[in-house]
């Protein structure tokens, strides 16, 4: 957590120049955006260049100028002829050469009495070959400063790295379009190494927002379930101008609005909803934990046409659905079916989340109808995991029977024949490993009677 304290100076921005780049880099894109690079008069062919790289190291004040040692700066550099290119801030004097390096906006909202610092290297001509300090203000360009070239006293003709620092103007405070540049010209008369490095820089100002702000906010509920959704409401002190939500998890998975709603969680599992609340001061966060419990999924267990769930006392509400429509009057652990339909139970449980059975299909009540009261045939065991037996007397000599197997969509998955022995069934079937689970119909047919067992494969 970063937060101001009121009427004290502080760094709100800053750049080092660090691409990783050892030599010849033209281009920069940092943290905070794109440099940008303007000619500012008459440009020889092959003038002197911009460059961010190490190859002129970044080196702390009071520190001699130095190979590339991994912190790259910005600097003028000769782009020809090529051996020369980028040999750090060396400089072609031969090739005049006006250009300005520019940052990207800086956002100086909420901050006020703003300045300038970072660290320097710069030979040159006089004000002939010369780097300046540039300010823009949202509308225009206007030189701020001329720095003082730094000392010489460094071995090999390298620059002392010095420490400078400037007042913005007064334009600058609450402005979100302030600009920095940094303009090199030379004319053809000769000069002397280094021209010109900057590292370091950073940009401080006082905070006009008073305190931070103290992130807090509320929901509406700790514990949901699978498919609902969620409303926060920002509780935050101070003021905050900005909001930032962080939802894994959910849909949506952030938002910048102070008071989201319809955050809605597809998923079970246990998520931490975090809020960064801002202002000019400085920002807060605060964190709460959602947990989103799953829908249940009773199990039911045909047999024959009872149905019953086995872990029923565990759920504090049921409710039996017969054709898609509630059930009216039929909320007890089991049930004894009637009427053909499809069937399903619907249960409560101890979260107050709610969920359904699957379907059970019960198409044919004459489950042992085979035109003869000695009939019993039976499936087991049910449910099954795709392999079962059948068996039974089913009063016909001997001759075969047909068997069907239909889905929950009347699809037969399986037909095959199956011997009839003395009057008796006695028969392992297996379903391809492909069949999917949930609730099946198997018909048997001898040409002269029938029966259906539904049963279901887990």
């Amino acid at each position: 957590m970063f937060a101001a304290v009121a009427g004290r100076s502080q760094i709100f921005w800053t750049e080092n120049f660090n691409n990783g780049c050892t030599s010849l880099c033209l281009s920069y894109t940092g943290p905070n955006g794109a440099w940008s690079f303007t000619n500012t008069g008459n440009n020889a062919s092959g003038a002197n260049a911009w460059y961010i790289s190490c190859a002129e190291n970044g080196m702390p004040p009071n520190s001699c100028g130095a190979g590339c040692g991994g912190s790259a700066t910005l600097h003028i550099g000769a782009t020809s002829p090529a051996i020369l290119a980028d040999l750090g801030a060396s400089y072609n004097a031969a090739k005049e050469t006006n250009v300005r390096a520019e940052s990207p906006a800086i956002n100086c909202s909420g901050q006020t009495n703003i300045s300038l610092a970072f660290n320097y290297i710069e030979n040159g001509e006089g004000t002939l070959d010369n780097a300046t300090v540039w300010y823009y203000d949202g509308s225009s360009w206007s030189q701020l400063s001329d720095p003082a070239k730094t000392a010489t006293i460094c071995p090999g003709g390298q620059g002392l790295w010095t420490a400078y620092s400037i007042a913005l103007p007064a334009s600058a405070d609450n402005n979100a379009n302030v600009k920095i540049g940094f303009n090199w010209t030379n004319n053809t008369s000769g000069g002397t190494d280094p021209s010109f490095a900057v590292d370091s820089i950073a940009i401080s100002g006082t905070p006009t927002g008073g305190n931070a702000p103290v992130a807090a906010f509320t929901v509406d509920h700790d514990s949901i379930c699978q498919g609902q959704c969620l409303t926060f409401t920002d509780q935050s002190t101070n003021s905050p101008t900005s909001w930032s939500w962080a939802f894994p998890g959910a849909t949506p998975t952030s938002s910048n609005v102070q008071n989201p709603t319809f955050v809605c969680y597809t998923a079970a599992g246990t998520y931490t909803v975090t809020l960064t609340a801002t202002n000019a001061s400085g920002s807060d966060t605060e964190t709460h934990v959602i947990v989103v419990n799953p829908l249940p999924h009773p199990i039911l267990i045909v047999n024959g046409h009872n149905l019953s769930c086995p872990n029923a006392a565990s759920y504090t509400g049921r409710q039996w659905f017969k054709d898609g429509a509630v059930y009216t009057g039929f909320t007890g652990p089991s049930l004894s079916v009637t009427v053909n339909g499809s069937y399903s139970l619907r249960v409560t449980d101890s979260n107050g989340c709610t969920g359904f059975s699957d379907t059970v299909v019960i198409s044919d009540l004459a489950v042992q109808s085979i035109n003869s009261s000695e009939t019993t045939v039976s499936l087991y065991p049910n449910p099954n995991k795709g392999t079962f037996t059948l068996n039974g007397v089913t009063g016909i000599a001997n001759t075969s029977a047909t068997i069907e197997i239909y889905d929950v969509t009347g699809r037969v998955v399986m037909q095959d024949k199956i011997a009839v022995r003395n009057g008796s069934i006695n028969k392992e079937i297996s379903l391809d490993k492909d069949i999917a689970t949930g609730m099946y119909l198997l018909k048997i047919n001898t040409g002269t009677g029938r029966c259906t067992l539904p049963f279901r494969k887990d």
